[in-house]
């Protein structure tokens, strides 16, 4: 093998043009792929870092068209209540404020904004995740007139107090108030959005009489043998008892239309931007398979060039499967030198891509070329090679390159058979043209 290996490295170094062409082929085409790879594997692939990610999920009430702000309505303090007393399909049912709240943090230095988010103590229960430093709050921290406490998101505990262990335990002035600090969240942690500074208890009252501010978005966790469907099922008869909690019969003509929504909270946070990103994936692909393609053409012209040389060989006693060989091992080393400079052409576009992203890009954080991509990338270099590499792998072992020694030499016509295999691996304009018409229509 290290023979071949020499051999073959040997032979593309007496071809720099053909090597340089074809390795900046196949660095383009894997470059992109495991690029846009790396973008799929974050924001589709990677699970939530949330304990057990796949049951945890986003409900909400159906409403009418002309009600206006979307499909889904958040929860008003009623309705939460409702859904937490009397639901039979969720292990345990939390809310969110819809909207964190801004607010000056003052004290330690020059008064700053950040963006506090309101949640129940059921909310994070919900998720499963323990701080990293300190604790989550109590029950009886999460009730009306409760003392105020904190939790401080892994930056603001960094870039604000320095990560400091000992500011479990301090009072901070948020809003005017003084808030203890109870805990850190880990760095991992950014729910709902990565721009929350920090977590407070909601403190609803149980006793609320509010059934028409709807401002809670809920969550929840699928019990022990619940499903999507039969949650939904459970959260439309639960709305259809509204009328219980102070609903009138208006609502049910002018805002809610009687269905409920229950998702998972990676469908929520992914949104739209599952099915750009898949025919993005897609036609990369597609790129990819047309630069085999070239690479592959240029394999056998190449093998063409050498068929005399092939064929005295053989002549000589070599066996096919060396030919064979050589063949393959000159297309892997092509595909691991294109692999090589795609890899770092992925890891520079990436940095692109974050750079220039928008914020509405779902876990944008994430994003980034880890051992995921790498392997991704090994695998499609290594496929690459086997793919363009076996049509001219083939030709150069065929026992009919025999008849290469009377065929006139290097001038002389090829025959049907290679133009046969050639044409193969050209892609018909009219075949071109229909892809592209789909990826636009798409």
């Amino acid at each position: 093998m290290l023979t071949e290996i020499r051999r073959s490295l040997r032979s593309l170094l007496k071809a720099p043009a053909f090597t340089t062409v074809t390795v900046l082929t196949l660095a383009v085409a894997i470059g992109a792929t495991t690029a846009i790879y790396s973008v799929v594997e974050a924001v589709l692939l990677t699970p939530l870092p949330y304990g057990d990610p796949d049951r945890v999920v986003r409900v909400a009430a159906t409403v009418l068209p002309s009600a206006g702000g979307g499909s889904e309505a958040p929860f008003s303090d009623r309705g939460y209540w409702h859904f937490v007393d009397n639901n039979r399909s969720f292990a345990a049912f939390g809310a969110y404020s819809a909207g964190a709240q801004s607010v000056p943090l003052t004290g330690d230095g020059t008064a700053v904004q950040i963006d506090v988010l309101p949640m129940t103590l059921s909310a994070f229960e919900v998720l499963g995740v323990l701080p990293e430093r300190g604790r989550l709050p109590a029950p009886e921290e999460d009730i009306p007139d409760a003392p105020r406490v904190i939790l401080l998101s892994h930056d603001l505990w960094t870039t604000r107090y320095g990560a400091d262990p000992g500011i479990i335990g301090r009072s901070v002035e948020v809003n005017g108030n003084a808030f203890e600090v109870i805990g850190v969240m880990p760095a991992s942690f950014d729910f709902p959005t990565p721009d929350v500074d920090a977590w407070a208890p909601h403190r609803l009252d149980p006793a609320s009489e509010n059934f028409g501010g709807h401002h809670l978005e809920g969550i929840a966790r699928l019990a022990e043998g619940a499903t999507l469907a039969s949650a939904e099922e459970d959260a439309v008869s639960l709305i259809a008892r509204f009328s219980e909690i102070g609903y009138g019969p208006s609502w049910f003509t002018s805002v809610f239309d009687g269905g409920a929504r229950v998702w998972t909270l990676q469908e929520s946070i992914v949104g739209d931007a599952r099915q750009p990103l898949l025919i993005l994936f897609g036609t990369v692909g597609f790129v990819l398979l047309i630069a085999c393609s070239n690479v592959a053409n240029l394999l056998l012209v190449r093998a063409e060039t050498r068929t005399r040389e092939s064929a005295v060989r053989l002549a000589l006693g070599s066996g096919r499967g060396r030919l064979v060989g050589q063949a393959l091992t000159e297309s892997l080393l092509l595909a691991a030198m294109g692999g090589l400079a795609g890899g770092l052409l992925a890891w520079l576009g990436v940095e692109a891509l974050l750079a220039m992203a928008p914020p509405s890009i779902p876990r944008l954080g994430e994003i980034g070329i880890r051992g995921g991509a790498l392997a991704f990338a090994l695998g499609v270099s290594l496929l690459s090679g086997l793919v363009f590499g076996t049509f001219p792998a083939l030709r150069a072992g065929s026992r009919k390159t025999l008849a290469a020694l009377k065929d006139g030499g290097r001038g002389s016509t090829i025959g049907r058979e290679r133009h046969l295999t050639r044409s193969a691996l050209v892609v018909p304009r009219w075949r071109w043209r229909w892809c592209c018409w789909w990826a636009r229509g798409s």
